[in-house]
């Protein structure tokens, strides 16, 4: 089976790098560092300038909730966290304007620490906080019948990203096989990650799996297939949500058959390709994530 096709690395990817880069935004919501950086230098302003700039260059180029997300914070009137917490603070706001214009070559985020904390975790996830996000997933009592086997190196997981995008993506499939009938049958959802060798322009690649171990579909591939290209069902509804973020496919066996379905090709592509027999351990979604920084 033909491979699949060549990856572009999506704006997003490019933009949210540059929050990781001195010369870039890194010091919208970092404090400055006195050693890179003259007194003329410290103004909180000339990185709120600069993303308002970098977000002209890239309007109608990344997705709509990452747009909305990092408008908000620069511009108001509010934006809203990975956790669905809407903020009415930003950096156009009346309360940081004031402590800015009474605090001289300081950094906002000196001030209003669980504001600048809260945007920082919204696009990026940290090393150290992915299992702890899934962990608290499982016991949230969210699901009924699944439960989370979480891989100890998901900690080392570190990528700048939407996140609340990416956890949308994460529960409406994790709910979905939680409703499956099958779940009961196979309770057991892996969550794992593995580290790919990066992209000629060093953009890094990492992929998120979460697999039912075991489960597996009894109907051809070509019957699902049919469905997805019409829009429906789970699979399209992910494709939808990852659109200019992330990577998807699907690893299982349809009707005993190993596969790698690669849910963003077009209908013009090859959609999957072949596996070997063990490399399938069940039915399992593939989130490739590229990042800079």
């Amino acid at each position: 089976m033909s491979q699949q096709p060549e990856i572009t690395v999506p704006e997003a990817v490019s933009f949210l790098g540059l929050f990781s880069k001195a010369k870039g935004l890194k010091y919208l919501t970092h404090g400055f560092d006195p050693e890179s950086y003259s007194d003329s230098e410290d103004d909180f302003y000339e990185y709120v300038d600069r993303c308002r700039y970098a977000l002209g260059e890239v309007k109608g180029k990344v997705p709509d909730s990452l747009y909305k997300l990092v408008f908000g914070f620069v511009a108001g009137p509010s934006w809203t966290d990975c956790d669905g917490n809407v903020h009415h603070n930003h950096c156009a706001c009346d309360a940081w304007a004031d402590w800015i214009e009474a605090n001289p070559a300081c950094h906002p985020s000196d001030e209003f620490i669980e504001e600048f904390k809260a945007f920082k975790n919204s696009i990026r996830i940290y090393n150290g906080t992915l299992d702890d996000y899934f962990e608290n997933l499982n016991a949230s009592g969210r699901f009924s019948t699944i439960k989370l086997d979480i891989d100890p190196d998901l900690e080392k997981f570190d990528s700048y990203m939407d996140v609340r995008q990416f956890r949308a993506i994460v529960t409406k499939f994790l709910d979905d096989v939680d409703r499956y009938p099958d779940a009961k049958e196979h309770p057991i959802v892996k969550i794992s990650n593995k580290s790919l060798a990066p992209l000629p322009d060093k953009t890094k690649v990492d992929e998120v799996r979460l697999t039912q171990v075991g489960s597996f579909p009894t109907q051809d591939i070509q019957q699902a297939l049919g469905h997805f290209n019409n829009g429906g069902g789970l699979l399209a509804s992910l494709k939808s949500l990852a659109e200019g973020h992330f990577f998807l496919s699907l690893e299982t066996c349809w009707a005993g058959r190993p596969i790698r379905w690669n849910l963003n090709a077009s209908l013009s592509e090859s959609v999957w390709e072949d596996l070997p027999q063990e490399y399938v351990a069940g039915y399992t979604l593939v989130i490739t994530v590229l990042h800079k920084g």
